[in-house]
């Protein structure tokens, strides 16, 4: 505005035109005082409220390392894992967590506003990943049991095989899913182990299919078990783990033929 001001003073000037003084130099010199006055008030004050600031960032830090050791806290296999516990204390880790996005995002806020740059809570980020990840791998795992209710005690006959499809593929899916979401899918044995345990049971349902929708008679199965030496081991009951543990399944020509 300064600059403006006095090249059209000068234009008018130059062709004789008759003006006031430019004011706005003597408001600019005050602005420059004040400015000057400010930065040295906030320079004296700026360690009062750094202190301030750095302990609400301990505190932060602290809640962050405290969720992040609940978050990684994962069972080592399927077996020692208790899902019914473990899942509702993942969830539940989750509503503290996004409880504690405001006071990350405020003292962010605040070290923009001060100009300064003492933690971005970069590991923040992190935590969110690791407790999402927990709920997730948790209900995998709550699936997983589901199947494996199914496989061991269920008995074929009454089995949807349609449901047991979509439970299957869908649980593969979300477990591929979390392999890719993992920095480092060492860490996570429990996931490896489930996927193995999903690959071992995954490349039988089209058997499992055959069976169940092929109106299968006592004479039928009688026939199928014979021809893999499994003679007088067939019952009403049984169960999709007995027959993969039978080896039955594994017979893929025989059971499409029969």
């Amino acid at each position: 505005d300064i600059e403006f001001i006095d090249k059209m003073f000068k234009l008018f000037d130059e062709f004789g035109f008759v003006h006031t003084q430019n004011t706005v130099h003597a408001v600019y010199s005050i602005f420059i005082t004040d400015q000057t006055t400010a930065q040295i008030t906030r320079d004296d004050c700026l360690g009062m409220f750094t202190d301030a600031l750095k302990g609400s960032l301990r505190q932060i830090e602290g809640r962050i390392r405290k969720y992040q050791d609940k978050a990684s806290s994962i069972p080592v296999s399927i077996k020692e894992a208790d899902v019914d516990s473990n899942l509702p204390h993942a969830q539940k880790l989750c509503e503290k967590i996004e409880k504690l996005r405001s006071r990350v995002e405020t003292i962010v806020y605040q070290q923009s506003v001060m100009g300064i740059e003492i933690n971005k809570f970069n590991s923040f980020d992190k935590l969110i990943k690791s407790a999402h990840l927990a709920v997730d791998l948790f209900e995998a795992l709550q699936q997983w049991n589901q199947i494996v209710r199914t496989l061991t005690h269920v008995p074929f006959a009454q089995i949807n095989m349609k449901k047991f499809r979509v439970d299957i593929e869908s649980l593969k899916d979300k477990a591929s899913l979390l392999q890719r979401e993992v920095d480092n899918p060492q860490n996570y044995p429990i996931l490896n182990e489930l996927i193995m345990k999903i690959q071992e049971t995954a490349p039988f349902v089209e058997q499992l299919e055959l069976l169940a929708f092929g109106k299968m008679q006592l004479r039928h199965w009688n026939m199928l078990f014979e021809a893999c030496d499994r003679q007088n081991a067939y019952h009403d009951d049984i169960t999709i783990e007995e027959l993969m543990n039978l080896g039955i399944l594994r017979a893929r020509d025989k059971i499409a033929e029969i």
